[in-house]
């Protein structure tokens, strides 16, 4: 019978390699043992998964079909660029793309992240605490 409290529960290798009547136990269940959690765990991972994929909070994206290419690039800015410099970066970046990488324009994902200066910090301190940056021309 094995004790409910894990601080005193033997511990499983030790119940394999001794043998739970002191008989010598089998030291080959030994990787059995080692691997179990393992497998325990990939199995968690699928079961949440197929859960996430019922519930349909989990989507499939077509850039995750077999043979696409799909660079997706999340860009951090400060708050105050204007939609033409986003669109100049985003045709910039995709081209920059194509060229490296031979993905197809179209495959080609550009998220845009406007970060606030006070929810950025660079060497411990807010960027709002520093002077204001240069007026873009």
């Amino acid at each position: 019978m094995t004790s409910a409290n894990p601080a005193t529960a033997p511990c499983p290798l030790a119940t394999i390699t001794q043998g739970r009547h002191g008989d010598g136990g089998d030291p080959t269940l030994v990787a059995d043992a080692i691997d179990r959690p393992r497998r325990t765990y990939r199995r968690i991972r699928q079961h949440l998964f197929w859960a996430f994929v019922r519930t349909g909070a989990f989507s499939i994206s077509p850039h995750c079909l077999p043979g696409a290419r799909m660079p997706t690039l999340r860009v951090e800015l400060f708050e105050g660029r204007t939609d033409q410099q986003k669109r100049d970066l985003a045709r910039e970046l995709t081209e920059a793309c194509v060229r490296a990488i031979g993905a197809k324009p179209e495959s080609v994902d550009i998220i845009f992240y406007d970060i606030k200066r006070q929810d950025w910090a660079s060497g411990g301190a807010l960027w709002s605490d520093r002077a204001p940056p240069p007026a873009s021309t």
